[in-house]
């Protein structure tokens, strides 16, 4: 394709200007895909480091998930609709919510920390 143009998935050429107009060129709509237009909805949070003086579980986890996820790897992507369970060592308060959903790919509520 010509500098000036969008190439579609399947090959053809589109003029540059019809890419992300909200109305598709493309055959295939390839020119309005969510990714490249940049507005593709989260599905997933990442996963938090473990709070200084606590620890949280993911509720949706079986015992003997060994997945990273399940692992508790710091970063690791936590699809929607998943729940963390916070809990704090002994001679420690909560300070938030115990529970925090992943939704639309944001935590509900800021992550809670363990105070003395």
């Amino acid at each position: 394709c010509p500098p000036f143009t969008f190439r579609c998935s399947y090959g053809a050429c589109i003029d540059r200007n019809g890419r992300c107009d909200g109305r598709p060129q493309c055959a295939d709509s390839s020119d309005e895909d969510p990714t490249l237009c940049g507005t593709a909805v989260k599905t997933s949070c990442k996963l938090p480091n473990q709070p200084q003086h606590g620890s949280f579980k993911i509720l949706n986890c079986a015992p003997g998930d060994n997945s990273a996820l399940c692992q508790k790897v710091p970063g690791t992507d936590v699809p929607d609709y998943n729940f963390l369970q916070f809990e704090c060592n002994p001679g420690y308060n909560l300070a938030g919510k115990s529970q925090n959903p992943c939704f639309n790919g944001a935590w509900s509520n800021p992550q809670p920390t363990c105070e003395p």
